[in-house]
């Protein structure tokens, strides 16, 4: 999350998919360490920042749901329906970035020649 938002206003300057592509890919390398270290800390801060009986206080998170490691459960069904609704996602998510990483190699080996 630092990362990103450290390099937000480069991402929102990309005309296409292939460039927002590289410049992800990319991003990595141009971000100073200790200022995406320092940008973490704070996001880290703010959400530990909620105290009860404040004057301006945060939005309070929302209630735990079940934790499997300590014994809970999603019900019946409930664990596997979640695996699949997330096994899915991630495949279509794959899918576009495959697509795209593909169109941007592409277009940067068009661009070198």
């Amino acid at each position: 999350v630092a990362l990103l938002l450290l390099i937000r206003g480069e991402l929102m300057q990309c005309s296409d998919m292939g460039s927002l592509c590289e410049r992800l890919v990319s991003a990595t390398h141009c971000v100073d360490v200790d200022t995406m270290l320092n940008t973490a800390y704070a996001i880290c801060a703010f959400e530990r920042r909620c105290v009860v009986g404040a004057t301006h206080p945060f939005p309070a998170r929302p209630a735990p749901g079940p934790d499997i490691l300590e014994g809970g459960s999603f019900g019946a069904g409930g664990f596997d329906n979640a695996v699949a609704v997330a096994q899915t996602r991630l495949s279509s998510l794959w899918g576009q970035i495959r697509t795209k990483s593909a169109d941007a190699w592409e277009v940067g080996r068009l661009a070198a020649n």
